[in-house]
């Protein structure tokens, strides 16, 4: 499955995500299709809980949140950015089992410096929602026919 809103020069940072759809599809019994349209519906909704001022808190592995960011330069008003706090059994199996050599952190500031809201004022961003039906859209575009008893 071709995973949609990934450039040709970004498909290398395709292929995590890639294994993950495979991998739920295998263990789940659904198409990678569904299991794809399913994730973001997930990821949709769960952008509106954060997006409302709630927590969204997945038990083992993190919660996810709203809080209020005070830039550094003088002059400017705090303002609400999403954060994640992972848990400490993820952080420990991160911490133990990931190797040195592919801890992205340069790779991962220059994404968060990217798609900070202060990058480019002139520039619109699609909302979360947006995105994420875009997303549907290519998906649905890829499938034949769909399976576990969901029609998307």
């Amino acid at each position: 499955m071709k995973i949609p809103m990934f450039s040709t020069k970004c498909a290398e940072k395709s292929e995590p995500l890639k294994r993950i759809v495979k991998q739920t599809a295998l263990h789940s019994g659904c198409s990678e299709m569904t299991v794809a349209f399913i994730m973001s519906h997930f990821l949709e909704q769960m952008a509106f809980e954060i997006a409302s001022g709630k927590e969204v808190i997945i038990p083992g592995f993190g919660a996810f949140a709203a809080v209020n960011y005070n830039p550094k330069k003088p002059g400017l008003l705090s303002y609400p950015t999403p954060r994640f706090y992972p848990s400490r059994g993820f952080r420990n199996e991160v911490s133990l089992t990931c190797p040195k050599s592919n801890r992205r952190e340069a790779d991962f500031e220059k994404y968060r410096k990217r798609h900070s809201l202060w990058n480019d004022k002139k520039k619109k961003h699609a909302m979360v929602f947006s995105a994420m039906e875009s997303f549907r859209q290519q998906v649905k575009a890829q499938a034949p026919s769909w399976e576990c008893g969901v029609d998307p």
